[in-house]
């Protein structure tokens, strides 16, 4: 299975909160998919679309230039397809319907600002 280009594009802001905490969110839509490689019947690529709310809540010690950031991502599934590529033709199969549209789970990063200022 080969991953197909995903991609992100929102909007996201940060509020600062007593102490070393922070809270952050980002309001984004997302596509991802993958393309499968079949022998004889051709290729089947799966493409999948959504908008996603992250809240998170980040620590950052002492100033540093590093933070750690925990808490829960929702997203919703607004669009969901299967393309098959056949030897002769292409076709749209509809057979995703089944997958659940809302979609909540933990989310935790700990990312390294590079940030420079002159």
């Amino acid at each position: 299975m080969d991953l197909l280009w995903k991609y992100n594009a929102g909007f996201a802001f940060a509020k600062p909160l007593p102490g070393n905490f922070s809270l952050a969110s980002e309001l984004v839509y997302t596509r991802q998919g993958g393309s499968l490689e079949a022998d004889r019947s051709g290729k089947y690529i799966t493409e999948f679309d959504y908008i996603s709310l992250p809240v998170l809540v980040r620590f950052k010690p002492d100033g540093k230039d590093v933070f750690v950031q925990a808490g829960g991502k929702f997203s919703y599934l607004i669009n969901s397809e299967r393309i098959h590529i056949g030897n002769s033709n292409t076709s749209t199969l509809d057979d995703l319907n089944h997958l659940r549209q809302w979609d909540a789970g933990v989310a935790n990063h700990m990312p390294l600002l590079l940030l420079f200022f002159a």
